[in-house]
């Protein structure tokens, strides 16, 4: 399965309304429950509060996740695409 806009935290700021919590945020186990990031997009402040409970056990069921090589110098702007394999 393909993802596009899958952000982490470093790449978090360059969106104002991300899907999350992203793949690569669950896969990476980074984040704790309860933890919070903070960006300014366009001049407005966003938070988003990391909940276990909204990633719906996928975790368990996620293999492995791999990140697309950048499409930056050709499309202009940062990318964060994904692939994944899920567990047999």
């Amino acid at each position: 399965m393909i993802l596009d806009d899958s952000p982490d935290v470093g790449e978090i700021h360059q969106f104002r309304f991300p899907a999350v919590p992203s793949v690569s945020m669950i896969e990476n186990n980074k984040w704790s429950d309860g933890d919070t990031i903070e960006w300014n997009w366009s001049d407005r402040r966003f938070r988003y509060t990391f909940r276990i409970a909204d990633t719906f056990g996928v975790k368990d069921i996620i293999k492995a996740v791999y990140r697309f090589p950048s499409l930056k110098r050709w499309r202009g702007m940062e990318d964060a695409f994904h692939y994944f394999r899920l567990k047999d």
